[in-house]
Formats: structure tokens, C-alpha cells, sequence
């Protein structure tokens, strides 16, 4: 069970970086003046 959980947490951490870097490349995008509107 504590395998299972920690499965879990390891997937959603890479689910949020993968979220994270692409805010940050949106944001990015925007700064530059040629950021594409979701």
C-alpha cells in the first residue's frame, strides 16, 4: 500500500513539473510579445 501511495505521489510530481514548465514557457511566450492565447 505504501509502494502504491508513493507511486502515486512520484506521478503526480511529474505531472506538475510537466504543468509547471509549461506555464512557465506560456509566460515566457507572453513576455516576448508573441505569447498564443490557450
Amino acid at each position: 500500500m505504501l509502494k502504491r501511495y508513493r507511486d502515486l505521489a512520484s506521478s503526480s510530481h511529474t505531472n506538475l513539473q510537466n504543468d509547471l514548465e509549461a506555464l512557465s514557457k506560456h509566460i515566457e511566450g507572453k513576455k516576448q510579445g508573441k505569447g498564443k492565447h490557450l
